[in-house]
C-alpha cells in the first residue's frame, strides 16, 4: 500500500521524469543493470534509477567503474520496468546519493504514484 505520504523525493523524482522523458540507470557492458542489495530486507536487491545523470555519472568509479549512466523511455518504464521489477521481486532506488543511499519502494506503488498524477 501507499506509505510515502509527504515523501518529497517521489514527487521531485516523478516531475522531473515526466517532464524530461525518461529516467537514468546503470548498465554494465555486458548490459547487465545495476543492483544493490537492500538494506531493509534480506535477499532483496534494489534497482536505482534517477531523474537526472549527474549523480549517476559520480557513481561510476572504483568497485562501480564498469557501469555507465543509460537512458529508458518513461512510457518502457512505467509500462514495463515496474511490472517487472514486482514480478523479480526487485524494490526501487530513487535519486539515490553518490554513496548509493537512500529509500527503497516498491515498484507498483510507485507505478500507483505515476497513475495519480
Amino acid at each position: 500500500g501507499i506509505k510515502l505520504v509527504g515523501d518529497a523525493n517521489i514527487f521531485k523524482f516523478i516531475e522531473r521524469t515526466y517532464d524530461l522523458g525518461f529516467v537514468w540507470g546503470l548498465v554494465d557492458k555486458n548490459e547487465e543493470w545495476a543492483l544493490v542489495e537492500s538494506t531493509k530486507y534480506d535477499n532483496i536487491f534494489v534497482m536505482p534509477f534517477w531523474s537526472s545523470n549527474e549523480i549517476p555519472k559520480k557513481v561510476c568509479t572504483g568497485e562501480w567503474s564498469e557501469y555507465k549512466p543509460h537512458q529508458i523511455a518513461i512510457e518502457t518504464f512505467l509500462d514495463d520496468w515496474l511490472v517487472g521489477m514486482h514480478s523479480d521481486v526487485f524494490l526501487v532506488g530513487l535519486d539515490w546519493s553518490e554513496s548509493l543511499d537512500g529509500v527503497e519502494y516498491e515498484p507498483l506503488d510507485l507505478l500507483e504514484y505515476f497513475d495519480n498524477l
